[in-house]
């Protein structure tokens, strides 16, 4: 990268043959001259001092020299901690060339990393596995093709999604003992985890709807509840999450970090990022505490109004094995989301009364990893149409297709 106007930039140059370290700490100016506090080490032999101390270089004497290019001796020293650490993250480079966060992970014992490796690769794999089973026995089985099992094939593949958003680069840091994260790729972890975030947070809402309109109004749930409806519901939720996180991805890109910025996490999460960054975050904590208020109240509101309505209806039933038959196609769901939203809870709270980096880590892993590692146990334990396909499935026997009454009407 050229030295421009307006950076704070490392660089190398020479003088009289002599190798050595320029470190540019002030602006260029309108005068064009470069104002630089200049570490210059020698390698000429009988020679240690420089004639070199500090001063002001023109900038034609340093155009094009660019930033990182290293010395030609084999005795090439590592520039300084304080040539770097004060430089704008985007738009400019460290001495590797890549701009890098540094994520703090768990732990840095080499025994302990071992075993939360195992652990967390263990979890992840059952977590694609069993929410692949659900999409896979969803499809398969005809009598499962109504809207439930399809806001449940979208939960399951969200699912995958979500966890795949911060777990396997968490796995690859453990074992290759590194911390480090790019800012590209800390940028497309938060932009991916707000969008499965709000969608698992959508999806939820969506079937509690749909769990009141099958029990509220069952004479009409099939005309309410079409196809063309449940496509619609699912696609403005992706429309609107995409939009949210790609305004705070383009207000991420307005502020600026230093080189080598820790993150006390074990991945990129937005207000973390806002809370480490050089410049003031006001307008991205605004649309922060505005979407989560939004994004937050809007699908819990609707999710109680619906069981509410649920409730009354159940209390207004004569059959007791009405009211249970009515009530068990709930458990699942209200399982889910008992779990979802008391981890989320979980996290707000402890992030609130303790400060302490490692005890939120651990309470992330519920919502990141542990909810959706249980969430297809939860529909395959509770549900017998589901377990009945898994069956099938699992023993490889064909799916037999019944036209029957589904637990929906």
């Amino acid at each position: 990268m050229v030295i421009g106007h307006h950076s704070h930039k490392i660089i190398h140059a020479s003088k009289n043959g002599k190798k050595g370290h320029l470190c540019h700490t002030a602006f260029i100016g309108d005068d064009s001259l470069v104002s630089l506090n200049v570490y210059n080490h020698i390698w000429d032999s009988g020679r240690n001092e420089t004639d070199i101390s500090e001063g002001q270089i023109r900038e034609k004497e340093v155009q094009g020299v660019e930033v990182g290019d290293t010395a030609d001796s084999q005795d090439y020293e590592q520039i300084p901690k304080h040539c770097y650490e004060t430089q704008q993250l985007h738009g400019c480079k460290n001495h590797t060339g890549i701009p890098q966060f540094l994520l703090q992970g768990f732990s840095d014992d080499p025994e302990l990393q071992s075993l939360l490796f195992g652990l967390f690769l263990c979890m992840y794999l059952l977590t694609v596995l069993g929410n692949l089973l659900i999409i896979l026995a969803t499809c398969t089985d005809t009598h499962l093709h109504n809207p439930m099992y399809f806001f449940l094939c979208n939960l399951s593949f969200i699912d995958i999604c979500f966890t795949s958003t911060t777990v396997p680069k968490m796995l690859v840091n453990i074992q290759t003992e590194s911390k480090n994260i790019s800012y590209i790729e800390c940028l497309t972890q938060v932009y991916f985890f707000i969008t499965f975030l709000g969608m698992d947070n959508f999806l939820l809402t969506v079937m509690a709807y749909d769990r009141f309109v099958a029990i509220c109004h069952p004479l009409k749930y099939t005309v309410i509840m079409n196809y063309w409806l449940c496509g619609f519901l699912v696609l403005i939720s992706w429309i609107i999450m995409s939009s949210v996180s790609l305004i705070h991805i383009l207000l991420m890109k307005l502020l600026t970090f230093s080189i080598g910025t820790q993150i006390p996490h074990f991945f990129c999460e937005l207000a973390l990022l806002l809370n480490v960054a050089s410049s003031p975050p006001l307008m991205n904590n605004i649309f922060l505490y505005v979407t989560t208020a939004m994004l937050g109240a809007i699908p819990a509101t609707g999710i109680i109004f619906s069981y509410s309505q649920i409730l009354y209806t159940l209390l207004r039933m004569s059959s007791l094995k009405s009211k249970y038959k009515a009530f068990s196609t709930c458990v699942s769901h209200l399982s889910v989301v008992s779990l979802f939203y008391g981890t989320g809870l979980g996290v707000y709270l402890s992030s609130g009364v303790n400060h302490s980096p490692k005890r939120s880590m651990i309470i992330s892993v519920m919502y990141t990893l542990v909810t959706p590692m249980l969430n297809p146990f939860i529909y395959s334990l509770r549900n017998k149409d589901v377990k009945g396909t898994l069956g099938r499935l699992l023993s490889k026997q064909p799916v037999i297709c019944k036209n029957h009454q589904t637990q929906n009407k």
